[in-house]
């Protein structure tokens, strides 16, 4: 039976099982029931134009627990074909890892991408950069989801807007 369980254990961590685990926010989900980040993106489809585009990204402050939700929108006003790429599926799971580094990641982002053949559609991770500056770091890439269309990028800094400093521990 033991040797059973240790397969099934090494099994999983091959496969990447996610175990939760309990965080503690602070501020608290009372005091700050949203968090708020929002910044400057590279955005590209393929090898279509690369857009620059203002990320709005929040994330449901769940005070304690290890499951939260989150929402993501593109934005002008760097360029005026930002708004037309969608991100629907909201809200997002939004998973944390507190590894080095401190990560949160967006689970099943779908975009739409109607200025270019084909969707793109994946996970997106930020590295949390938690006791400096609370900003969050993309270098993402979401899988395109027609063929031959190309991957989409999102690669920026977003700054920490509201509260104005967060803590998961």
């Amino acid at each position: 039976m033991k040797k059973v369980l240790a397969t099934l254990i090494a099994s999983a961590s091959l496969f990447g099982a996610h175990v939760a685990n309990a965080q503690t926010w602070t501020p608290t989900s009372s005091s700050a029931p949203v968090l708020k980040w929002e910044g400057l993106v590279t955005v590209q489809k393929g090898s279509g134009p690369i857009l620059d585009c203002t990320l709005y990204v929040e994330v449901d402050n769940p005070g304690s627990g290890a499951t939260t939700t989150g929402r993501a929108k593109l934005d002008t006003p760097a360029h005026p074909a930002c708004p037309y790429i969608v991100l629907v599926g909201m809200p997002y799971e939004v998973d944390y890892d507190a590894g080095l580094p401190e990560t949160l990641t967006f689970r099943a982002v779908y975009a739409e991408t109607p200025l270019t053949p084909g969707d793109c559609s994946g996970d997106i991770t930020a590295v949390l950069n938690d006791g400096t500056d609370d900003s969050l770091d993309i270098n993402a890439l979401l899988p395109e989801v027609l063929p031959g269309t190309g991957d989409c990028t999102i690669v920026g800094n977003l700054t920490l807007v509201d509260p104005s400093a967060v803590d998961i521990s």
